[in-house]
């Protein structure tokens, strides 16, 4: 089997998988990017945020002292409040950031996959179109997936695909539903993401609303790629063996 991208080359270069390393890597330097970009967005919000509440200090106790009145109480509010509201705050910078990131990942997973089946179909049935949504009303999209590769005629692919159809889910949610499950649209989805995010350590939620950090997207492009990584090696070792 060949054991790099250049030797691969020399079999075949109609493969998708010599593209497949590029993609990775250009979501891998925008995940490094925004967690740059957050820690500075961070440091810079914590900074106006306290300039802004010293104001209101200040705000507080001329008042206090034009109305004779002892500031001490008005201001202990006043710090929970700020507190408490710059917690939420900077909660939110991070959940748009990572937000914006997972649907992304998603889309290179799917594109990716739907390459290399393509490909593979071509190659197992050539003169036989290639339609992706022959299963469009199975239960959830991995499902399609994984009934995509069986029909090649070569097997049955391997994968977490439990997790796969979460990051799925839980990517519709943001798309279309600005990251509250509610807004899914069928019932079923809406008790499997529910599921999902409640039995996983990296992701929690505010009510409906969905809250993830780095740790989760890092995890969830991880899995994506190693999904990718393997589908490509599985597909070397069956055409073109050792």
């Amino acid at each position: 089997m060949p054991k790099s991208i250049e030797m691969f080359l020399r079999i075949e270069t109609s493969y998708p998988g010599w593209r497949n390393g590029l993609e990775w890597l250009a979501l891998e330097a925008y995940l490094d990017f925004l967690t740059k970009q957050l820690h500075e967005a961070e440091l810079l919000f914590r900074d106006k945020a306290e300039q802004e509440y010293k104001k209101e200090c200040d705000d507080v106790i001329r008042i206090s002292r034009e109305q004779g009145l002892d500031p001490r109480e008005d201001l202990a509010v006043l710090r929970y409040e700020y507190d408490s509201q710059k917690k939420i705050e900077e909660r939110h910078i991070s959940d748009k950031a990572w937000c914006s990131f997972l649907p992304i990942v998603w889309s290179v997973f799917e594109k990716k996959y739907l390459d290399f089946l393509r490909w593979a179909h071509d190659k197992h049935n050539p003169g036989n179109e290639f339609k992706k949504h022959n299963y469009r009303n199975k239960i959830n999209l991995t499902e399609q997936l994984q009934f995509l590769y069986a029909d090649i005629g070569i097997g049955i692919f391997q994968a977490n695909w439990d997790y796969l159809q979460g990051i799925y889910l839980l990517r519709n949610a943001i798309v279309h539903g600005n990251g509250i499950i509610r807004e899914l649209d069928k019932e079923q989805d809406r008790t499997d993401l529910l599921s999902f995010v409640d039995s996983h350590i990296n992701l929690h939620r505010d009510g409906n609303v969905i809250v993830l950090g780095s740790e989760f997207a890092e995890e969830a492009f991880s899995v994506c790629r190693s999904t990718i990584k393997e589908l490509d090696s599985s597909l070397v070792s069956h055409y073109y063996g050792e």
